[in-house]
């Protein structure tokens, strides 16, 4: 029975994947992930499926991230060398991009006021969700809260990110994916990757090389905004 409740839940959420996928390439400006989190939202109090239950069962799924995430390698070696040739301006823009992230976030909360825990959960959200959760242990922040906002903050910016590019003027595949790795971690990388194949491994080395620059710069924005 226990196995038999795994296997449904994962096949509705593959399934509801699956159908994100669908909607995401007519209306292309929204991310499948988000139509998948809206259509399980709907499916699962219908069924009487709680989320603590919900995450329980799926966990499996966590197990496979590691090795997408590794999987994101392969297109990166494809463009080893374009990567290794522009080095220089791509690693500016994720460290400049990560620090100008945290300070915006962090010192918007302390001029709201908000309590330093609250500073503390809103720093690392643009990091990869495994980064931030130990940053957020690392700083006293709320893991859970601090968790929604990453999930949020990469939602937010897939789908604004690439058409405020596109206002701004630019068309530079280096530029956006760097910009979207940054700022929207693995679900900006998720749609770079769709759109071409160096986007997404621009985006892939952005999001990796941020999470290490959040982690390691992260208590000094802490320490600023107390």
């Amino acid at each position: 029975m226990i196995m038999h409740q795994t296997f449904v839940l994962l096949a509705i959420t593959l399934g509801a994947y699956q159908v994100g996928i669908r909607i995401e390439r007519r209306y292309p400006m929204v991310p499948a992930i988000l139509w998948t989190v809206v259509l399980l939202a709907a499916i699962l109090p219908l069924a009487g499926v709680s989320d603590s239950l919900f995450a329980h069962k799926i966990s499996l799924l966590t197990v496979v991230l590691g090795p997408a995430t590794v999987a994101l390698a392969v297109p990166v070696y494809r463009h080893r060398e374009i990567l290794k040739r522009a080095k220089k301006p791509i690693l500016s823009g994720i460290v400049g991009g990560s620090i100008v992230g945290m300070m915006v976030s962090g010192g918007l909360a302390f001029l709201w006021p908000a309590p330093h825990w609250l500073v503390n959960t809103v720093i690392p959200k643009a990091a990869t969700t495994p980064i931030a959760m130990g940053v957020l242990h690392q700083l006293g922040g709320n893991v859970s809260l601090g968790t929604a906002l990453t999930v949020m903050a990469g939602l937010f910016g897939a789908i604004t990110g690439p058409p405020l590019l596109r206002l701004l003027g630019i068309k530079s595949p280096m530029v956006e994916g760097v910009a979207m790795g940054t700022s929207a971690s693995g679900i900006g990388t998720a749609r770079m990757i769709r759109e071409s194949d160096i986007k997404g491994s621009i985006s892939a080395v952005a999001m990796a090389l941020s999470g290490i620059a959040i982690a390691v710069l992260a208590p000094w924005v802490s320490q600023l905004w107390r």
